[in-house]
């Protein structure tokens, strides 16, 4: 009987022991796994999004300057590369009549006549392209295209200008 009970005894500590034990370790394993969490209050903001590509930089405004008349050239007044104003004297011609003017301010960017040319009616003399108002064309990732709007700013980095910033409006999205 003193076997039985000796068992019974042991039983019980090691039931009891392992009870203790698997509760000691439930705790610990609920302290381990709770994690302190930082707050913060939500503030009403301002959130700009960036939206990058690439693209061309052209003149907003240009026009080509064509002869309103046949007649024979006296004398070319400008070069390539000349800055003009809306008006200027562009060319004369050998019979004395109305020279062509700049129909626009800005850069003569290509000239196609000389002295003692003879012109037809319609015939494209020079190009002029104003530089003041500039346009660009810009490829953008489809998975951004939906965060661009007409009529949003636009902040536009040009590296070939060592990354100088021009503001702008997007005018057009297309689809």
């Amino acid at each position: 009987m003193k076997k039985w009970i000796i068992v019974v005894i042991l039983i019980v500590v090691v039931i009891g022991g392992g009870s203790l034990f698997y509760v000691k370790s439930r705790e610990n394993s609920a302290d381990a796994s709770t994690k302190t969490v930082q707050t913060a209050t939500v503030e009403k903001g301002t959130l700009s999004v960036k939206v990058t590509g690439s693209g061309t930089v052209e003149s907003a405004s240009s026009k080509d300057v064509e002869a309103d008349k046949a007649a024979t050239v006296e004398d070319v007044l400008v070069s390539s590369g000349d800055t003009v104003k809306k008006g200027d004297k562009l060319i004369t011609f050998e019979d004395g009549s109305d020279p062509i003017t700049a129909p626009i301010s800005g850069e003569i960017t290509s000239l196609s006549v000389s002295s003692g040319d003879q012109l037809r009616n319609g015939q494209v003399v020079a190009h002029i392209k104003n530089y003041n108002q500039l346009e660009t064309t810009i490829s953008v990732d489809e998975t951004d295209i939906n965060k661009v709007k007409e009529g949003q700013d636009a902040n536009i980095t040009l590296n070939v200008l060592d990354d100088k910033t021009f503001n702008g409006k997007v005018t057009d999205v297309a689809e």
